[in-house]
């Protein structure tokens, strides 16, 4: 009813860039629903003999379609049906039906809900610490399920659970909560939805070429993939920027991870909005660093390697600190050649 009223409690077509893309989610959205309707109706079928008046009666959405899938089963493993919420600000609105499965702010609720899971999964993976795997878990299966089940009876489109799970871990990686390699996971987990994602979203009729075309998602979630990269971006060239602070230093560290992600995650999505005019600054900080950082090392190398007394110098002195120099440039070439 909501959605052919074009109401503030759905999408509108104002949350879209496209016209047409609010009318594919609206045409989405309606099948879903048909769906998970009708498998409520066939998991229990006293519900059919009841209505609401008689609105319900001239137009329901249970008459059979060639859109609908009938052998969709409803997952009952939840038990939403005792949720009083009477009290919710939703009431306040100048309407009388009650929304028990929809919180008044969705997309806030949901992102609590990923945070706390996120929160949860990643100290127990602290606990296991020592236990290897195969590869980076971010969320465990019971999470992914508990954040699916929310998302389809909330009505959180993928898009949205998509950037909102990226603003979680843009949110934990500025905080230094997780690491280059969970950042990397967490691109991937984006990106290339797991099994068990399709399986939960089993009853959605989105396609991948709707869910990854950024131009058929709502404004929020194009703005807040923008922002998220734009931080996620300057978060990792600080951190850039402070390990070729140690690129003169007999163990430097590698750059490799924080190049790759750049490289592969976020110079090459076409939601990036910075230009290569707007790293000017970064370049010119980070070779005025690198220049104080090259005149301490050439002055440690003097004093080793060239006495202070002027009378105790010899052209053996200078040959040592010209091998010395050499050495340190060929090991700093050696190390940085792969990244650029």
């Amino acid at each position: 009813m909501h959605l052919s009223l074009n109401s503030s409690r759905t999408l509108s077509s104002q949350d879209f860039q496209l016209e047409d893309a609010y009318e594919a989610w609206k045409k989405s959205e309606i099948q879903d629903l048909s769906q998970l309707m009708l498998a409520i109706i066939q998991s229990n079928p006293e519900l059919a003999k009841s209505t609401t008046g008689p609105a319900a009666m001239k137009s329901s959405p249970l008459a059979p379609n060639d859109d609908v899938d009938t052998s969709v089963p409803i997952d009952q493993s939840f038990d939403l049906g005792s949720l009083n919420l009477n009290n919710s600000p939703r009431e306040s609105v100048s309407d009388d039906t009650a929304f028990t499965y929809i919180p008044p702010e969705p997309r806030a609720y949901y992102r609590a809900v990923l945070r706390k899971a996120l929160d949860n999964d990643l100290f127990q993976d602290d606990e296991a610490e020592g236990v290897d795997g195969p590869e980076i878990q971010l969320l465990s299966k019971q999470s992914t399920d508990v954040l699916n089940e929310l998302a389809l009876r909330w009505r959180i489109p993928q898009p949205s659970r998509m950037t909102l799970f990226l603003d979680v871990v843009r949110e934990k990686f500025d905080r230094q909560e997780i690491t280059l390699d969970m950042l990397d996971a967490a691109f991937m987990y984006v990106k290339t939805p797991t099994a068990e994602v399709k399986k939960a979203n089993r009853m959605s009729q989105m396609t991948p070429s709707v869910v990854f075309d950024a131009s058929r998602w709502t404004v929020s979630d194009y703005s807040l993939q923008q922002q998220c990269l734009s931080s996620i971006h300057d978060a990792l060239l600080r951190e850039l920027f402070e390990l070729l602070q140690h690129c003169y230093e007999p163990k430097p560290p590698s750059i490799g991870s924080v190049m790759y992600i750049l490289e592969t995650h976020v110079y090459d999505d076409p939601l990036f909005a910075k230009t290569p005019e707007d790293l000017d600054e970064f370049t010119v900080a980070l070779h005025d660093a690198l220049k104080q950082k090259a005149r301490e090392a050439y002055n440690g190398m003097l004093s080793k390697h060239v006495p202070e007394d002027a009378e105790s110098w010899e052209f053996y002195h200078v040959i040592q600190l010209g091998k010395a120099v050499v050495t340190l440039a060929d090991k700093i070439q050696k190390r940085y050649r792969k990244n650029p």
